[in-house]
């Protein structure tokens, strides 16, 4: 839960005359505070980045009073402390001063200075993903960690870091869980689950192998949040949140002092292919009739049905809602997806080999031989035709439709640019959901995370990145939902800066595919 705003808050912020102050309370590895960097701070940049590893990082310099500035076993700067920043002001109607945490940080890099204005101290510090990374701590210089397939992808993160002793406070959600599939019917595994087996070389950072369990599925992050608590979670999309505050108090309170937009054409696309693993099937046959919503495969081989077996089967006609197979002159069983519920009328296409696997009497949909999915973004449902074009130009049916008609970079706006993606991680993804789920997400970003706008102006120290918020642009007059992305803020002059990108929905309310 964010910071909640109360309307002193904003008085605060909206004071014309600020009287302000940088807290940097020293902590021990429990995030005890043990003591002060009590000096004048001479500048400072505050950056928080939501695209970044290292999602917040603070350079400042500080006059250096004394001795117990410098590093040292005894001193107040050593590996075994930490910082805690705040930000205060002064409350002119009560004259009490009110601080704003901005973050929890590592000592990273110190310079010292001594010159006839004094002697100074510069320090880089970053937030505990340091810890990790291997800049501070985290390399591992065991044998090689192998990672079982089936392997609960929260409790081997948990086990990393409590059995490296690194990170204690953490908040890790139930990674890769997809709600009411709750198994892959392919691998047979839990989709929070590792689907195939994971080896890392000695030297290996704790960093990387978390980042690869937290990918496995799409639409999880991994940070360090305000408080220094290490956590996973879904990447928010924000739709269902409400925006920290709206375009009338940024107008009212005059917040904003300057804005600039930038486009960059290359980096949109408005489909995105993915190609994932090829299926590899136990039988194979292209003798396919059908008895109305019947499919009659022949192949001699097929005595009896494998539990676990894929089949392939070329199928001679699309096939309808509800539709039954069976081989030879075994039993007819109902077609379905990996959900478990009766296939949707035409999902196939005639003429087209489909895998199917065989368990719990239910023959079950996986798709073609190569596991692959399209996201095209428009502003309305295409037709019919245009629907089979589309599928003729990816060979695939399993494509999804975001109806978004306030985006300027559909199909409809800017014609179909295309993005393919394949090979690494792409390679890995073995069903026709978890293919079209990762291209969903990849049109997300490819969409929404391109058209940045900039401001300038007061600093707000309880905002943070991936926060919604409504602004009526300087530019284009018009009132719209942005996404933070970074925030920088110098302490001297007091001026952030705040980038931010129009917000679109992930999953809108209309879906076609």
């Amino acid at each position: 839960m964010g910071y909640q705003i109360q309307q002193r808050d904003i008085d605060i912020v909206s004071q014309r005359e600020k009287q302000c102050y940088v807290r940097l309370e020293l902590l021990n590895t429990n995030y005890q505070t043990i003591d002060y960097l009590d000096s004048t701070v001479i500048s400072g940049t505050l950056d928080i980045n939501s695209s970044s590893d290292i999602r917040r990082t603070l350079s400042v310099t500080l006059f250096m009073k004394d001795n117990t500035f410098l590093t040292g076993t005894t001193t107040k700067i050593w590996f075994d402390k930490l910082v805690r920043v705040k930000l205060g002001y002064r409350y002119l109607r009560d004259g009490n001063i009110y601080y704003y945490t901005v973050g929890v940080f590592y000592f990273n890099e110190q310079d010292y200075k001594l010159s006839n204005d004094g002697r100074t101290l510069d320090l880089k510090l970053s937030d505990p993903m340091v810890m990790l990374n291997g800049t501070r701590q985290g390399d591992l210089t065991a044998q090689e960690i192998d990672i079982p397939v089936g392997s609960n992808i929260r409790q081997v993160m948990i086990s990393l870091l409590n059995q490296y002793r690194i990170i204690t406070k953490y908040n890790i959600g139930d990674v890769g869980n997809l709600g009411n599939q709750a198994i892959n019917i392919y691998t047979e595994q839990d989709y929070n689950t590792v689907p195939y087996k994971l080896q890392f070389s000695s030297g290996t950072t704790v960093y990387t192998i978390l980042d690869k369990l937290v990918n496995l599925y799409s639409g999880w992050q991994q940070y360090f949040d305000v408080d220094g608590t290490y956590v996973c979670n879904p990447l928010p999309t924000l739709q269902y949140e409400s925006d920290v505050f709206d375009a009338d108090i940024i107008e009212s309170k005059c917040w904003v002092s300057s804005e600039e937009r930038t486009n960059k054409f290359s980096d949109i696309h408005n489909a995105i292919y993915v190609l994932g693993e090829t299926i590899t099937a136990d039988v194979s046959s292209e003798t396919c009739t059908n008895s109305g919503s019947e499919y009659d495969v022949t192949n001699t081989d097929v005595t009896a049905y494998g539990d676990g077996y894929i089949y392939a089967v070329k199928v001679n006609v699309a096939n309808n809602a509800g539709q039954t197979m069976k081989f030879n002159s075994l039993t007819a069983y109902p077609i379905v997806d990996s959900d478990g519920t009766t296939i949707t009328a035409n999902k196939m296409n005639a003429g087209t080999m489909y895998c199917f696997k065989w368990k719990n009497s239910k023959f079950y949909f996986l798709g073609e031989f190569q596991v692959q999915s399209c996201s095209i973004l428009v502003n309305q449902e295409p037709t019919s035709a245009e629907k089979t074009a589309y599928e003729a130009r990816f060979n695939t049916k399993n494509i999804f439709y975001r109806i978004n008609p306030n985006s300027p970079f559909t199909v409809q706006g800017i014609g179909l640019v295309v993005d393919p993606k394949y090979d690494g991680d792409y390679s890995n993804i073995y069903s026709d959901d978890l293919c079209l789920e990762r291209s969903n997400y990849e049109l997300w970003k490819a969409t929404n995370l391109k058209d940045t706008i900039t401001l300038e102006g007061v600093v707000i120290p309880w905002l943070s990145v991936q926060q919604k918020i409504q602004y009526r642009s300087l530019l284009y007059g018009d009132i719209r939902e942005y996404i933070i992305s970074e925030i920088s803020i110098d302490l001297k002059t007091q001026i952030q800066t705040t980038k931010m990108n129009p917000f679109y929905p992930l999953y809108p309310d209309t879906i076609l595919n």
